[in-house]
Parts: structure tokens; sequence; C-alpha cells
């Protein structure tokens, strides 16, 4: 791999690592602002993976990022419980980290899905 070409795989790999850790934080008491902040944060983290996995032509990673973009979009923001966020918080970060290494994957060679 070129160093040029490692330079957005980094870049992504770091914005995909601190949004599962700004959603396994989220459980813990938080300002509102917290929260509003986070919408946003996971909301563009998710057009980012979407636009590259479009790029990459994966269309097994919308099964991952689609639902987490819909979830937290801050233009229409849904309403749960404390306790339901906290439980979508946690799928939401493994989700990420899962449908990013299915990004990564493919642009290793080692791809294994179905599209």
């Amino acid at each position: 791999m070129k160093p040029d070409d490692e330079k957005p795989d980094v870049l992504l790999t770091g914005i995909n690592r601190l949004t599962a850790v700004l959603l396994l934080s989220a459980p813990l008491p938080w300002p509102y602002s917290y929260y509003i902040f986070l919408r946003w944060f996971v909301f563009l983290s998710v057009l980012l993976h979407i636009s590259v996995a479009i790029s990459r032509r994966r269309p097994l990673a919308w099964v991952f990022f689609l639902p987490i973009g819909l979830l937290f979009n801050p233009i229409e923001p849904v309403y749960l419980s404390k306790g339901v966020w906290a439980i979508i918080d946690f799928f939401a970060a493994m989700f990420m980290v899962i449908g990013h290494e299915d990004l990564h994957k493919q642009k290793q060679g080692t791809d294994h899905s179905l599209s």
C-alpha cells in the first residue's frame, strides 16, 4: 500500500474509534449538551463511512451504518429513555467497529462480504 493511501484510512480509523468511545461513554452522567454533540458527531461519522462504503462498493456496510445514522440524526431527533439509549449506544459502537472492519477488509484484499 502506498503511503498516500494510508492517510485516509488512518483518519477514518481514528474517527471510527473516537465515535465508538463517545458512544460507549454516553451512559455516563453528562450534561444535555454532550448528547447534542454526540448526535452530530455520530451522524457526521456515519455519513463519512457511508461515502467510503459507496466509493468502495460495499453495500453490506450500509447494513451497519444506515440504522445508526437514522437513530442519531440531529435534524429529526429520536427521543427514547436513557436505558434504551444505553443499549442502542452499545450496539451502535459495535456496529461502527464491525462496519469499519468490513470497509478495511476490502481495502486489504481479504474480501468475504456478500457484495
